[in-house]
């Protein structure tokens, strides 16, 4: 569905990169949901914090870029 409509799809994709770019500060290792469930230890707020900071940032974007 954001594909067909393009902004969305790409302020997602921005969103993501900023959550991905944040794991890799905070050095969080997983590869998707099934591997973030592997390393689960004590740093789930990290994953956590990821995950929305990812979605707020694409929500954001989303919501204050004027249309493409």
């Amino acid at each position: 569905m954001t594909l067909r409509l393009g902004k969305p799809f790409i302020m997602s994709m921005i969103g993501d990169g900023a959550g991905s770019f944040l794991a890799s500060i905070l050095g969080l290792k997983a590869t998707g949901i099934p591997g973030a469930l592997l390393y689960l230890n004590n740093r789930i707020s990290l994953y956590i914090m990821t995950n929305v900071i990812a979605m707020v940032v694409a929500f954001a974007l989303t919501h204050t870029i004027p249309s493409l």
